[in-house]
């Protein structure tokens, strides 16, 4: 009798978890795509779900459709120039007549973008019109900034988070270069990170503003109590205002997400850029301390942090083209790799993100490298396993990777991988998917349901084994 009933136990153990599991792989994200002939108003393909990773780019969307034998399609010069319904025969062909445009989430994108990351979008459209659409001049700059990612950038970018999800670090940029990657944290990690730093008060600001980064990244607002406190203390702490490094990761925590500062805030982000703005030297670079020499590091991370503001301030504008001039003059005399402390594939990769965040075209002739463009350069330090060295010729390194896959995903996204959503974004993102998760759930039993249902069928049915033994054996001895 004890030994059917470890054998049932160990049965139970095994079959819970794996169901478990299996519930839990089923989940793909998915979009609506359509292609619609707007010059004779009707679709050459209805609105249909099409499963994609949020790292695919809108021209593989297409691929995979006729892959799947649904659409065939013709590309030039990056974008299609003919698609017709391969069950239907209706084709459309770009001429003087008309031609494609893309239109994601009811908004009209320029013509630039079609091997950009799909990343958050919703409902994609391809659009045939003779009549020009009309671009929004935010709606552009929000959704592609400047891009200039490719199929070998996206291919990379996939590859690089793949690595990154098998080396697993426990560090704010691990976290960072994760989620702009578009892969997913340890769940574990996510979940218990908030709670673990709530009762922590912060000791100093460059330990509250990578806290602050991590929990950004994880995806958590401002309404969770440790993100709260953190952004509090960072509004009213003393901040070493000679620390450019310093300066620039306070700001940057702050900006990940839009947070919003008390009213009352000592540091605000007009303080901190005044800070940091007093940092530049006469050659247009940041120095690390004040009264030091230029950091190529510190001006890279400048003029990422800054980018955010140039539009509104003239004196920012001005700081960034200083900086910028800095960073090609020393690129084109010593070599901008050879200047700094850090790997050359680091501060190749942070190179490539301040560029695109300034909408600065990486592929200007001032920041080759040997007449070869920093992203060509940067793309022959990724290994075969996916990750990048740190060196030519070296293994994969971590640091490296990470710093390359936020360049990656500047590239391919045409915005700052340090800044994940504002805080109004995040927040209507979560009820939305909690106002779908509540309609699926009241039309539909859970995965988890039929699991509690199986897993208690195998007990009723072990338990009804175990009584049909005992009766038996009763039986025998009588």
């Amino acid at each position: 009798m004890r030994k059917l009933f470890v054998v049932f136990l160990l049965v139970f153990s095994f079959i819970f978890p794996t169901s478990v599991c299996a519930s839990s792989a089923d989940l793909t994200p998915s979009v609506i795509f359509a292609v619609y002939d707007a010059t004779n108003e009707q679709y050459l393909l209805d609105p249909i779900p099409v499963s994609v990773s949020s790292s695919s780019s809108y021209l593989q969307v297409l691929k995979e459709l006729e892959e799947n034998r649904i659409l065939d399609v013709t590309i030039e010069n990056g974008s299609p120039s003919a698609i017709s319904n391969t069950e239907s025969g209706y084709i459309l062909t770009e001429n003087q007549s008309g031609q494609f445009y893309l239109k994601t989430d009811n908004t009209v994108l320029d013509d630039s973008v079609w091997l950009a990351a799909i990343g958050n979008s919703s409902i994609i459209e391809v659009v045939f019109s003779s009549e020009p659409l009309v671009t929004p001049k935010q709606a552009s700059l929000a959704a592609n900034s400047f891009t200039a990612q490719n199929e070998l950038t996206v291919s990379a970018l996939t590859d690089a988070g793949h690595w990154l999800s098998r080396n697993e670090e426990d560090t704010t940029l691990y976290f960072m270069a994760m989620t702009a990657s578009n892969q997913s944290l340890s769940p574990s990690d996510v979940a218990t990170l908030p709670y673990t730093l709530e009762n922590q008060t912060p000791t100093d600001a460059k330990t509250a503003a990578e806290e602050l980064l991590m929990l950004s990244a994880c995806g958590y607002s401002q309404t969770t109590q440790a993100v709260s406190n953190r952004i509090e203390y960072l509004a009213s702490c003393t901040i070493d205002s000679t620390n450019g490094d310093l300066i620039v990761q306070v700001l940057r925590a702050l900006d990940s997400r839009n947070f919003s500062l008390p009213d009352d805030a000592k540091n605000t982000r007009f303080f901190l850029c005044s800070q940091l703005l007093a940092l530049q030297n006469e050659d247009g670079g940041f120095s690390t301390n004040e009264g030091f020499s230029s950091s190529p590091w510190t001006t890279l991370d400048a003029m990422l942090v800054l980018s955010s503001y140039a539009q509104e301030d003239k004196m920012i504008a001005n700081a960034i083209r200083e900086a910028a001039s800095y960073i090609s003059q020393l690129n084109q005399t010593k070599g901008l790799t050879h200047a700094t402390t850090y790997s050359s594939t680091r501060i190749l990769a942070k190179m490539i993100s301040a560029l695109i965040c300034n909408q600065i075209d990486p592929y200007d002739d001032r920041y080759s490298i040997d007449n070869i463009s920093p992203i060509e350069y940067l793309l022959q330090r990724q290994n075969d396993d996916g990750g990048f060295c740190a060196e030519p010729g070296g293994l994969s390194s971590l640091e490296a990777t990470e710093t390359a896959v936020l360049a990656l995903s500047a590239l391919n996204k045409g915005k700052s991988p340090y800044i994940f959503s504002s805080q109004a974004t995040q927040e209507s993102e979560s009820a939305v998917s909690e106002s779908a998760a509540d309609r699926s759930a009241e039309t539909q039993p859970s995965g988890s349901v039929w699991i509690w249902i199986g897993v208690g069928a195998i007990v009723i049915v072990c338990m009804i084994l175990m009584v049909c033994l005992q009766v038996h054996r009763k039986r025998k001895r009588s």
